[in-house]
């Protein structure tokens, strides 16, 4: 965060839930997280201080093929996501390979990229195995 941004108490709190936190974060997360430490704050105000910090480039938000967004800080290193349909379990992939395939891309056809955004979504290695176990025959 550079000197110049100038943020209320609130949003400098939910910016350090997504710095701080794990993974990534909704509205409603934040807001079980603000009851489980005892920080007086209310989900509009937690969406008005994920608004300011949006506007202000400070987080990013994606939906990640659900029904709400998901927000993180922004981070100068390229990575992608997987999203279990199942679970919603969310995987960050950071893999230099497929960063050269886009370069590469990007060169060959001579696009100037202003954001990349790669989802994958299908059963995380867990559900697999549950569901697995759940369609064996069970013996007689």
């Amino acid at each position: 965060m550079t000197a110049s941004v100038r943020l209320s108490r609130q949003q400098k709190w939910v910016l350090d839930c997504l710095v701080n936190g794990s993974g990534h974060q909704d509205a409603e997360t934040i807001l079980q997280h603000a009851h489980e430490t005892g920080h007086p704050i209310s989900l509009a105000t937690i969406y008005r201080a994920l608004g300011v910090l949006h506007d202000r480039g400070l987080i990013v938000s994606s939906s990640l093929g659900q029904n709400h967004q998901h927000f993180e800080p922004v981070d100068e290193s390229t990575h992608h996501h997987f999203v279990c349909s199942q679970c919603g379990v969310i995987i960050e992939i950071h893999d230099p390979v497929i960063d050269q395939q886009i370069t590469s891309f990007t060169r060959e056809h001579g696009i100037e990229l202003s954001q990349t955004r790669m989802l994958l979504q299908g059963l995380c290695g867990s559900c697999v195995k549950r569901n697995a176990k759940s369609r064996k025959p069970k013996a007689r």
